[in-house]
Formats: structure tokens, sequence, C-alpha cells
């Protein structure tokens, strides 16, 4: 027997870029910004990171810190699998699984204006 394949969600990329498109950033007006670019990336991973702490468990929060190298370099799924004791056949794919619900979660709890706000 077949197995059925289960409709697809709407990706969370599309709902991310639907929500949060309103967000104005031109690299250009960095120019005359008073600290380095770097430091900016710096600022905004850290109030990124207490968003995720706000409305994340801690598997979810470790999951999307490690995914996108926020205070650290990026890793591989699969080694995050490892790190976090996730286990199974597919582990790789269970950590997919918890940043797509994370992402998930944070767009749906957090208001786009209050990244605006701390971006003014």
């Amino acid at each position: 027997m077949a197995k059925r394949k289960r409709p697809r969600k709407k990706t969370t990329h599309t709902k991310t870029k639907q929500k949060f498109s309103q967000i104005p950033f031109d690299p250009k007006s960095l120019k005359d910004f008073p600290v380095s670019y770097q430091d900016l990336i710096n600022l905004l991973n850290k109030y990124i990171l207490s968003l995720m702490r706000e409305y994340l468990n801690d598997r979810e929060y470790d999951v999307l810190r490690m995914s996108f190298g926020l205070d650290c370099d990026k890793i591989p799924a699969k080694k995050i699998a490892k790190l976090l004791d996730i286990q199974g056949v597919a582990d790789f794919v269970r950590v997919s699984q918890i940043k797509r619900e994370a992402l998930d979660k944070l767009i749906d709890n957090v208001d786009p204006n209050q990244v605006l706000d701390f971006m003014n």
C-alpha cells in the first residue's frame, strides 16, 4: 500500500515574509550611524535572543540559536540533534520540525512593531 502524502502547511518563510515585510531597512543609512555594522548586528542578536527567551522553551531556544548562529557559529541540524540528545532515525528532521514550530511561535507572538520600536 502506498503512503499518502499529507498536504503541506504554509511555510514559515512565507508567513515571516508577509508579517515582517513592512520593516524598512536601507543599508546606506548606516554610513552615518555612530556604531559599526558588527555592533548593530550584535545588538540585534541580543534583542532577538531576549525575544526567543521570552516566548520559547529551552529546546526551541537552543535549536534556533544554534541553527541561525545567533551567539555561536551556525550548526547543522544533525549536530544539533546530537548536542541536544534528540535521538531517532530522522533526528535531524525532528530538529527541523522544532525549528519550524519555534519560528511559528515567534511569528504568532511577536508584534512587528516591537522590532520596529527597537530599531528606531
